[in-house]
């Protein structure tokens, strides 16, 4: 947060610096479980949001009381928050605090998807001890010893509920009708992996390498190997959004079941398309287009689920200025979902391997995202909460630290100083193989250029 002078008891703040100025010890951890709905077309349909309350330590804004407006108004858009600064003692702070957060453990949301409750997730398994702060091994860097959290069974269970997916869109393909009770449970299964979820990396999901070119090069492989890969991604993509904005776990479900969807069209699109060494052009591609059209038309025929979830598969590919289709529907004539799923799904098909291009890097798909939301393709403040969220050293990432070291991004928590959890896979002058470090994302970015390995 930049320090400032805060003289005036009332004014305005740009929404991405609250972030940093929520009242951290010895309060309690932000979250909440209630339904941000109502909140957040409140403010989208009159404009107007009640002031948050904040006090002044050291030159730095608190924030007190507003976490919800803060959440929903990043949902609606809203880039500057009236801020009300008042001067209170820990004893009040902590007061006024508990006051606002005494309503949070509730969910009024009704139920739009009905699911049971998650099974519990995997434990964590091995320990953390953290050296404290490095000192000579490098600023911002904190040392743990290894140790071994479970990764591996957590992609392998992923891969089975990639296999699981394949069967349901083999069934699809061939009924031209979705097998509702096998989905929800494909579902329930993901929504069990909750608290790893901050730390995949999508491109392991699959496992079995990019299907269009193992058929491309004759190597077998089912028809929609790659369809159903490429919905797993984007579903733990969506499961990771709606997670990190606190959304209940009803709308959780629902954004998950959308993004696991929303190409449920590709399935009726001839094969051999995606197997050619070019992108497709010309009628091939206008045909294509066709896939968002078929893809609401058969998740139509789920009764049990809301239209949100056929819409999401129909207008995934609009944009936010107006020139995607089918329909050309810009701004938020497209349901928040549907935005939502359409940008996680570029993002998933960038990380991709394509039979006519290699996978993107990381750093380069998250450029092009950010550069796709400056020119009007995607909403620029759902762009920002991505970017806040993925940051620009996402998990999975292999880069060179200064001494030569090479080291793998393993776990982001945002909220902590130092959010990257880093694996040193090679050692170089200052760290050893195997060892563990939680570094600040300002030093890694500043210190690192990420690596094809």
């Amino acid at each position: 947060m930049m320090e400032r002078d805060w003289k005036r008891r009332f004014t305005w703040i740009d929404l991405s610096e609250v972030d940093q100025a929520f009242l951290k010890e010895p309060f309690p951890p932000r979250g909440h479980r209630g339904d941000l709905g109502p909140l957040r077309a409140s403010i989208s349909r009159c404009g107007i949001i009640n002031p948050i309350i904040a006090r002044v330590q050291s030159g730095k804004l608190q924030v007190i009381c507003g976490y919800r407006r803060w959440l929903a108004a990043q949902v609606a858009g809203i880039e500057r928050l009236p801020v009300l600064i008042t001067s209170l003692s820990d004893e009040e702070a902590g007061k006024l605090y508990l006051e606002e957060a005494g309503g949070w453990n509730v969910d009024p949301m009704p139920k739009t998807v009905e699911f049971e409750r998650p099974a519990p997730p995997f434990p964590v398994v091995g320990r953390r001890a953290g050296a404290g702060e490095m000192g000579a091994k490098g600023e911002g860097a904190e040392l743990l010893y290894p140790s071994k959290i479970g990764k591996e069974k957590i992609y392998r269970r992923l891969r089975d509920l990639t296999g699981q997916c394949r069967e349901i869109f083999e069934e699809v393909r061939c009924r031209r009708m979705i097998p509702v009770n096998e989905v929800e449970s494909t579902i329930q299964d993901l929504l069990a992996l909750a608290p790893q979820r901050r730390s995949l990396d999508i491109r392991e999901i699959d496992g079995l390498g990019d299907s269009s070119s193992r058929i491309a090069a004759g190597k077998g492989g089912k028809a929609y190997d790659w369809v159903a890969a490429h919905s797993v991604r984007v579903a733990v993509l969506a499961c990771q959004f709606a997670n990190r904005l606190a959304w209940p776990e009803a709308a959780v479900a629902q954004l998950a079941l959308s993004g696991l969807l929303h190409d449920a069209g590709m399935l009726f699109i001839p094969v051999d398309w995606f197997s050619s060494p070019l992108p497709l052009t010309g009628s091939r591609y206008e045909a294509l287009k066709a896939h968002t059209l078929i893809g609401r038309e058969i998740i139509d025929q789920a009764k049990r689920w809301p239209p949100a979830i056929a819409l999401v598969a129909q207008d995934h590919h609009e944009r936010w200025d107006g020139t995607g289709y089918p329909a050309g529907r810009k701004g938020r004539e497209v349901a928040l979902p549907a935005r939502i799923v359409g940008l996680l799904d570029s993002y998933a098909a960038m990380v991709s391997k394509r039979s006519y291009r290699p996978p993107y890097l990381l750093s380069e798909a998250l450029q092009t995202i950010h550069e796709s939301a400056q020119i009007g393709l995607f909403e620029p403040a759902l762009e920002r909460q991505f970017r806040s969220i993925f940051t620009t050293r996402p998990v999975g990432m292999r880069c060179r630290l200064p001494d030569g070291s090479l080291i793998q991004v393993q776990e982001v928590q945002p909220k902590r100083a130092k959010s990257h959890l880093l694996i040193v896979e090679e050692g170089g002058s200052q760290f050893r193989r195997g060892e563990e470090i939680w570094y600040r994302e300002k030093e890694l970015l500043a210190q690192t250029v990420e690596v094809k390995v």
